[in-house]
C-alpha cells in the first residue's frame, strides 16, 4: 500500500459489538486522496515518526497538530453508525 498522508488528525479508540475488544483508529483528512478517512484498526504506531500501519496493512503518517476536518467528521459519523461503537474515546493529542 502506499502512505496516506493525513492532516487535522484524531486517534479514537472505540468498543464495537462487532468484534472483542477495543481498537484505535486514524480519523483525519486524507491528502493523498483529497477526502476524509476512518483507518481500520492500528497495529502499529511510531510516535518519532508519527506513521502507523493498519490492520488492512496501510501505512498512515499524520502530519501537522491534531484536529477536526468537515470531511473526516462526516466519514467518522456515519462509521459511527454503521459499527455502532459502544464507547468512543479520543487519544493521543500532541
Amino acid at each position: 500500500f502506499p502512505v496516506t498522508i493525513c492532516e487535522q488528525w484524531q486517534v479514537v479508540e472505540v468498543e464495537s459489538p462487532y468484534w472483542d475488544g477495543r481498537t484505535r483508529h486514524f480519523v483525519g483528512y486524507n491528502l493523498t486522496e483529497g477526502e476524509g478517512r476512518v483507518s481500520s484498526a492500528i497495529q502499529q504506531f511510531d510516535t518519532k515518526t508519527m506513521q502507523g500501519i493498519t490492520r488492512s496493512g496501510r501505512v498512515y503518517r499524520l502530519v501537522g497538530d491534531p484536529g477536526h476536518s468537515s470531511d473526516a467528521d462526516y466519514v467518522w459519523a456515519r462509521w459511527c453508525q454503521l459499527i455502532k461503537p459502544k464507547t468512543k474515546k479520543m487519544l493521543l493529542w500532541r
